[in-house]
């Protein structure tokens, strides 16, 4: 009969046991989550900040993308308005004059440059005008050595004549 009842004892202790793990498994995950929801909040806000400056590419002389003598100086300056990004793109040189306000979109660690008016009244002389919100291209932060440079993929917008250099790749560096 005691051993009957020692055996009944550890059978419900080993139940209690088994079911504060379980409450504290579950704190650790509720904790957990919270954590990493926190932690990517605070990520997402350091990334917006992180985008904020002016970004440059310059296409000139020694480049493979132009003929001697032809240079065009491409600029991006990133700001905050209010919660949202905004920029202002410009490309200046060589039978080239582009001034468009822009919004920014995040999307991990690149931006989505969206269209939003034409600066300098060019875009309806274009082939095909640009519209309110379209893509004109992406930037994607990326490494090279110790050098942290911006990935240009062209959305609308084409950084040209970009079939001449698809083995070549368009970065943009931070000012």
């Amino acid at each position: 009969m005691c051993r009957h009842f020692i055996i009944q004892f550890l059978i419900s202790l080993r139940k209690k046991i088994n079911k504060e793990k379980e409450q504290y498994m579950f704190l650790r995950l509720v904790l957990l989550v919270t954590f990493t929801f926190l932690a990517l909040n605070i990520n997402a806000q350091t990334t917006k900040n992180d985008w904020i400056g002016n970004y440059k590419f310059f296409d000139g002389q020694n480049s493979p993308r132009n003929r001697p003598n032809d240079f065009v100086n491409y600029s991006l300056k990133l700001s905050q308005s209010n919660k949202d990004l905004s920029c202002r793109f410009a490309a200046d040189g060589t039978q080239t004059s582009d001034e468009y306000e822009c919004s920014v979109q995040i999307s991990g660690d690149s931006i989505k440059v969206l269209f939003v008016k034409d600066l300098n009244g060019m875009n309806e002389s274009r082939f095909e005008p640009f519209k309110k919100d379209q893509l004109l291209f992406t930037l994607t932060k990326t490494v090279i050595g110790k050098k942290t440079k911006y990935l240009f993929r062209a959305g609308k917008y084409e950084i040209l004549p970009l079939s001449a250099i698809s083995k070549n790749k368009i970065y943009f560096t931070k000012k």
